[in-house]
């Protein structure tokens, strides 16, 4: 799934990726290293800043920030709870989820979806456990947006269904996106809400 998602925001040299929740940085080296283009990568947690940060050295087009992104951040820093399970202790790290028993925690620095966003990306993907809600849902992207790629969370969203499902039909109708992949595309079959890993699209204008 993640290589047909990657295939459908191919981007090229003229691109300009705004990767938020890039982990190690997968997809942000493939972007700069293989198809050229301009990247900025954003990891809030620690562990995985520090590989991501190492592999996108090398890359003169890519850049690595360590912050959790927040659409009207209040302070300086914010508590990212991370997974206690997965040896980067990233995988499910959410700044949104509400399940803090029994998880670690660590504070993170802290941008603004807009101190980002000025770098008039034209391809976002976001996978931000939860996060995906507050930015997406804080106004319509930027018009030099062609293309966005977003894994839907929803655990510990209140009112998920409802939430994504207004989120999606902005991004269709108003800001005229369509989408181009991911599962329910796939299997032809509409989005189905009961499963979070079918809410995964690719979006382009």
């Amino acid at each position: 799934e993640a290589r047909r998602t990657w295939a459908a925001t191919a981007p090229t040299r003229h691109d300009v990726v705004l990767d938020i929740g890039a982990h190690v940085g997968g997809y942000a080296t493939w972007a700069a290293r293989e198809c050229g283009a301009r990247v900025v990568a954003v990891e809030p947690a620690t562990s995985s800043f520090a590989l991501l940060e190492a592999n996108l050295a090398v890359l003169p087009r890519a850049r690595a920030i360590h912050a959790a992104v927040l659409a009207n951040p209040t302070a300086p820093t914010t508590t990212l709870w991370l997974d206690a399970q997965h040896p980067l202790r990233s995988c499910s790290a959410s700044t949104a989820t509400k399940a803090r028993r029994n998880r670690p925690s660590e504070q993170v620095p802290v941008w603004g979806w807009g101190e980002l966003l000025v770098c008039d990306p034209t391809i976002v993907k976001i996978d931000a456990e939860g996060a995906e809600y507050e930015l997406l849902g804080s106004g319509p992207l930027p018009l030099t947006v062609r293309c966005l790629a977003v894994e839907w969370h929803f655990t510990g969203h209140p009112d998920w269904r409802d939430t994504a499902k207004a989120i999606i039909a902005r991004i269709e109708g108003e800001e005229g996106f369509r989408l181009v992949a991911g599962t329910n595309v796939l299997f032809r079959r509409p989005l189905d809400w009961e499963k979070r890993w079918h809410v995964l699209g690719v979006w382009r204008r």
